[in-house]
Order: structure tokens, then sequence, then C-alpha cells
């Protein structure tokens, strides 16, 4: 097929989703779409966040259902902020992971379109053959795939499996971009095209091995090809913070559009659900919901600088000036079993931390649990807001209601307590509502929800990144 027919064909799949999925496409109509450069390293198909490019070699063999599927894939890259999330991320896990979390949103459209039994002249999505899908990944976003390949690259590490980056072999295998693969273990959706087109990027950063590099990994049992074609992430990857924060407003008003057509007219895809939720109401990070447990206090004597009017030593005061002070918040860490000492040295690493943000104005205690309340504690006065050498108590089982009933029957050891903060990885079962007296309370986890299985039915929630605090 000779690329004018090619660049048809791509253009009339793109005319197929201004039809037929509307929510895609106008995202997809925020970005041009272009045959790919000479000697321009995509094999198959990818974006830079300015453009969607496409191989007309590629695309020659491909029918309009896979077609619009690795549009709408591309897109999604785009609406989703993965080009610009990477951050320190290992390169190749996050790649892996970003096409797993859109090629389950894709098939969560397939099989939702295929239930309403919609028109037959909708044109159907096919994913890539072998592309990277996996049915335990439904629901979940590209950062808490990403946690669980990480885990599982650092098991193989450990038991000496794979190359140490998730299972995953570096042999002479041909990737074929967008998630699709030369592996034997078809997922959903099928082509009519292996497709095999061998990748040539040479992304280094971080110390990827670079999306030509051929590499595997095997997930659940199953051995797929990375990525090949997220090498033109590297230039968005390295844009300022400033660059980053304006792509994510601009991509977060198109897809809050996106959804509000999408509604009227009764078509918003079902996998896109969760992702616009997250825009209305984004995680925060815990520092910044501890920031709303702060109080202002009015100072009566705050002194302001000298009056010029006067000779002397006159001060004037300002009954309206402010400081941020934060009395008795009162830290408690998960010390059982199931918590493991990276995970207590993370909960101390972030209190630490906290502790430094707020410089003196942090005033609390630190207490430890498991099944009860251990009797030692501190204050972060008495150690001098230093809490990162301090002995830990605990190691039994775990119980979320002794916290609450310490508080209660030592309450008069407080002056006020402005919130009760808990780092655990939530591996037990919740008290009541009523235990809380209405103490402001914040639950720190350590793990995704996608591993604990649950989250706090009452109070404030934020999870650590545990990337973060990957040993080298």
């Amino acid at each position: 097929m000779a690329n004018m027919e090619v660049e048809k064909m791509v253009k009339k799949a793109l005319n197929n989703m201004i039809i037929d999925y509307p929510f895609f496409a106008t995202l997809a109509l925020q970005l041009p779409l272009v045959e790919k450069p000479d000697n321009y390293p995509c094999p198959t198909a990818c974006t830079d966040g300015n453009r969607i490019v496409y191989n007309p070699e590629f695309f020659k063999n491909l029918d309009i259902g896979t077609s619009l599927a690795i549009l709408i894939h591309e897109v999604l890259h785009c609406a989703l902020g993965h080009l610009w999330r990477r951050g320190t991320r290992d390169v190749e896990l996050w790649n892996c992971a970003t096409d797993f979390a859109i090629n389950s949103i894709i098939k969560d459209t397939i099989d939702s379109m295929s239930k309403e039994n919609r028109n037959s002249m909708v044109k159907p999505l096919v994913l890539p053959r072998n592309c990277l899908y996996d049915e335990k990944f439904r629901n979940m976003n590209a950062d808490e795939i990403y946690t669980i390949l990480l885990k599982n690259a650092k098991k193989n590490k450990k038991s000496g499996t794979g190359s140490g980056q998730g299972g995953q072999n570096h042999d002479n295998q041909s990737g074929n971009g967008n998630g699709g693969n030369n592996n034997n273990n078809s997922n959903s959706g099928s082509s009519n095209s292996d497709n095999n087109q061998n990748g040539n990027g040479k992304n280094k950063q971080n110390g990827g091995q670079g999306q030509g590099s051929n590499s595997k990994i095997t997930v659940n049992g199953k051995t797929y090809n990375m990525p090949n074609n997220h090498d033109s992430w590297e230039k968005a990857d390295k844009m300022t913070d400033a660059q980053k924060n304006e792509q994510k407003v601009k991509w977060d008003a198109a897809m809050l559009s996106a959804a509000e057509a999408a509604k009227a007219a009764g078509n918003l895809p079902a996998g896109m659900q969760r992702g616009i939720s997250d825009i209305k109401n984004p995680q925060k990070d815990w520092r910044m919901l501890l920031q709303e447990f702060i109080q202002e206090e009015y100072n009566d004597y705050s002194l302001m600088p000298p009056d010029k009017r006067y000779q002397g030593d006159f001060f004037m005061f300002d009954f309206n000036d402010t400081i941020e002070v934060v009395n008795d918040i009162l830290f408690f860490i998960d010390t059982s079993g199931s918590m493991g000492e990276k995970a207590i040295n993370m909960c101390f690493s972030e209190i630490q931390g906290a502790i430094n943000q707020f410089e003196k104005n942090l005033h609390g205690k630190l207490f430890f649990f498991d099944y009860d309340v251990a009797k030692e504690h501190y204050d972060f006065d008495d150690v001098n807001g230093n809490v990162s050498d301090l002995a830990v108590f605990g190691g039994g089982g775990t119980s979320f209601k002794c916290v609450f009933d310490y508080i209660r029957n030592h309450r008069e050891e407080f002056n006020n307590i402005n919130g009760v903060i808990i780092l655990t990885d939530g591996y037990c079962d919740y008290p009541n509502e009523e235990d809380t007296d209405g103490i402001p309370t914040l639950w720190i986890y350590t793990t995704p929800e996608v591993e604990r299985g649950s989250s706090a039915p009452f109070g404030r929630t934020a999870v650590l990144d545990e990337s973060q605090f990957d040993e080298e």
C-alpha cells in the first residue's frame, strides 16, 4: 500500500473515532497526526506530547479497528500525563506500566460496547496482537502497576532470575510498539498481522536499556516485549516543573471537556471514569494534608518595625498578625509484624521531613502500635525535632482501634489534639468512626490500595511513593 493510501486509511480511522468514540476524538484533536519523518525512531506509532507520529510501513497491514486502538493508545499517553510524570522511575518499567494501564482502558471500552450491542455500523476497537494487557491490572492506573512491576523486579533480582528488571531478558526478539509484542501469549484482541517492526531507539535515561534494546518482561507468568516506541518521551520528560504543570493543566482541561461531551451523549468510556475522578478529586501529598491541620493563632503582641514618626524604640502592636503553629499532632507508626524494616524507615523519614518542613512549628508526639500502643513514646520537643534515630517498639498483631482507645484514656495528657496521623500498611480491620471522638484523622499508607484491598472508611488518606525510598 502506497504511503498516500496509508494516510487516507489513518485519517479514515480518525474520522471513525470522531463518530463512534467522541470522548477519545476530543482528545485526539488536540494533536496533529503526521507521517514519520525520515530517520525518526518510530517503528509503529508514537507521541512526543505535541503530535502523533505514525509509521506507514506499520499501518499498511492494519485494519481500521486496530488503527483506531493504536491512535487512542497514543492520545491517552498524553491525556494521562505519562510522558512528563516518569520522574526518577525506572524507564522500562514505567513504559510497561503505562501501556498496561492504557490497554486496560481500551479493553474496558471494547467490553462495554459489546455489552451495549451498539449499532453494527460502529467500528469496534481491536487491541494489537500480544499487546501488554493483563486482566489483573484492570482498574489500575500506571502508578499502581509500576509499584507492582518494581516489586516483581526486586524479587527477581534477589532470586537471580531475569536481569533485575522485572524478569526481562535481552535476547534477539523484536518489539512492535504500542504494547504489541511477539510473544505467543495473546491476551485479548487480534489483528491480521504480527507487525514485526524493529525498534531502534536508544533511550538511556535513568540507566534504562533503551526502547530498542529488545528487552522482555515477564508478568504473571507471561512474557512480553517491552515498548519500543517511547523514545519520543525523552524531551517531554526533561521539561521544567513549570512546563510539566502547564501540560497537566492543559490535558486535565481537555479531559474534563471531553467527559462533559461524552456524558451528554451517554458514552463516557467506562475505563476513563477513574481518571476523570482523579482530576476532580486529586490525590494530595500527605504533607499538604498535614498543612490542613495547621490552625492559625492570633498573636496579640507581635511587634512591628518602629514607627518612623517617633524617635527611640517605640513599637506598634499589630493585632492581626498571625503565626503558624501545630500543637499536639499525634503520629502513630504501625510496628506490627506485617510492617517490614523498610516500611518503618519510610515512616520515620516522612515524619522527619515534615518536622523539617515546618521547622520548629510542628509540635507533637510519636507513638508506636501493633495490637496495643507501646508505653514508650517521644515528644518532638524533647528530642529536638530529630526522630530519625529513635528506637522502635512493637512487632505483634495489628489493631487500629487501640490507637483511639489510647487517646481516649490519656486525653488529659494532651493540651489540644489537632489531628491524628496513622502510618501503616493498612492490613487491619478499621474501627467505627465514633471511636475517633471527632478527632481529624489522616491515614498514610506504605502500600497502594490495590495491594491492601481497602482504605479507611473515614478520615483523609494518602499513599507514600515507595520508589522514592528505593536503595541504589
